[in-house]
């Protein structure tokens, strides 16, 4: 994901599956592919290994709100471990100044997608 500031959202996975690669020279280029300004690492979650799509950069960005899938709810004792998680993501987003908006996403991405695939393609409708 990437924001109109240049900023690229990745999940920290990308660092651990390049690990020929040093951390910087990483950086660089991805921001030199993507003509990004500047990267924004995001914390892997538990899982993320095995489902690519598991992480937090499959948000929706709508203006200064960012719709972030979230795998931790209370109600549902087994994703207790992933409210740190969350929360971490979270405080990402909130660090570079967005409202964050978490969307209990646990149900559907076991089936390969959370906010930002579910919600990619909603056309844009000339009546509205």
């Amino acid at each position: 994901m990437a924001d109109e500031q240049g900023r690229i959202f990745m999940s920290e996975k990308v660092i651990k599956d390049n690990k020929d690669w040093a951390r910087p020279a990483l950086e660089k280029e991805i921001l030199t592919r993507l003509r990004g300004t500047k990267m924004i690492w995001m914390p892997v979650i538990p899982g993320e290994e095995a489902v690519r799509i598991y992480s937090y950069t499959n948000s929706l960005r709508v203006n200064n709100t960012i719709f972030m899938p979230t795998y931790y709810d209370r109600k549902y004792a087994y994703t207790q471990p992933l409210k740190a998680r969350d929360d971490a993501g979270a405080a990402v987003y909130e660090g570079l100044g967005f409202k964050v908006v978490k969307v209990f996403a646990f149900d559907a991405i076991q089936f390969g997608g959370a906010v930002h695939c579910i919600t990619r393609e909603v056309p844009c409708l000339p009546w509205f």
